[in-house]
């Protein structure tokens, strides 16, 4: 794996951490295709993991969102993008544009419902507090199961498989530590390989959700492209809804970028004393030739004498 788990499994002090990435894919396509089609490029160890192991290999997945699912935004105006922002329901805000920066949002919009309508049911958590949930029993309905139980040879807690109408696949399954970004997503990868079918449970029992998350999503700072510029501004929200009826995944991202490096200007820098003269056409002899030493680099005021 990538990265060395460090963190200490924590029950009673845990922090939810989220990680989409869609939307991120989608806001470096948009900024890029501004930019004639520049590459990202990287120049951290964490940007050089997200676009070989993510962006690059995966980007193609935006197609098989919908145009409503997955939009974005590009603009000169940042207050133009923060409007959109607040429209949709984020508090993130992009810091003003410079001149030679654009600015980028992209919405991931993500609606979800249970093939058949769960019961409300309370859960008791581990620390004993009873929370408000949801228990869907296994059934088939219309050739398709409501709920299937399944394990992983690389995790020990059994995994739930809940169907949605529109054919998308809630996982659900007990973690057994706390991570977060990128590791969070190799051990979900993990889990993922070798997943069989456990039909001994009959029906799943999870907490209803009501999460606002906002991810750090620093390391993209930076981020250069081939146009000669880079990421200077980089934020996400992601909201996520869980209850009887589905899931709501709505997670916005928003990014400045630099269009490209501000030519280094070619000039004269006049810093030593220095000589001047003043010529006239059709009069040979300079009207004036000086050398002005640093007891005359003083502020006239005006030009009157």
């Amino acid at each position: 794996m990538f990265f060395n788990k460090t963190q200490h499994w924590r029950f009673l002090k845990m922090a939810t951490h989220t990680f989409v990435p869609h939307p991120i894919f989608a806001a470096l396509l948009k900024a890029g295709n501004e930019f004639g089609g520049v590459q990202w490029c990287s120049e951290s160890k964490l940007q050089k993991y997200f676009l070989s192991k993510l962006y690059c290999p995966h980007l193609s997945e935006i197609e098989r969102f919908s145009d409503t699912e997955l939009r974005s935004w590009v603009s000169e105006v940042a207050d133009e993008l923060n409007k959109i922002l607040s429209t949709e329901g984020f508090d993130i805000q992009l810091d003003e544009l410079q001149n030679n920066e654009i600015g980028v949002v992209a919405i991931l919009d993500l609606l979800l419902k249970w093939i058949k309508r769960g019961v409300k049911i309370d859960i008791q958590g581990l620390n004993n507090i009873v929370y408000p949930g949801v228990k869907i029993q296994q059934e088939r309905i219309d050739g398709r199961d409501t709920f299937i139980s399944c394990h992983s040879t690389n995790h020990k807690h059994p995994i739930a498989k809940v169907s949605t109408k529109n054919g998308d696949t809630v996982w659900m399954t007990i973690a057994d530590e706390e991570i977060t970004g990128f590791e969070l997503f190799e051990h979900i990868e993990q889990i993922q390989k070798n997943i069989s079918v456990n039909s001994r449970q009959t029906f799943v029992h999870f907490p209803m959700i009501n999460l606002d998350n906002q991810p750090d999503t620093s390391w993209l700072v930076g981020l250069p492209h081939t146009g000669g510029g880079c990421i200077t501004q980089a934020m996400q929200q992601t909201k996520f809804k869980m209850n009887e009826e589905g899931a709501h995944l709505k997670s916005a991202v928003a990014i400045a970028t630099l269009r490209g490096m501000a030519p280094k200007e070619s000039g004269i820098t006049i810093n030593k004393p220095f000589y001047l003269w003043i010529e006239r056409p059709n009069v040979k002899l300079p009207i004036i030739c000086a050398y002005m030493d640093y007891d005359v680099w003083k502020d006239p005021k005006d030009l009157n004498m």
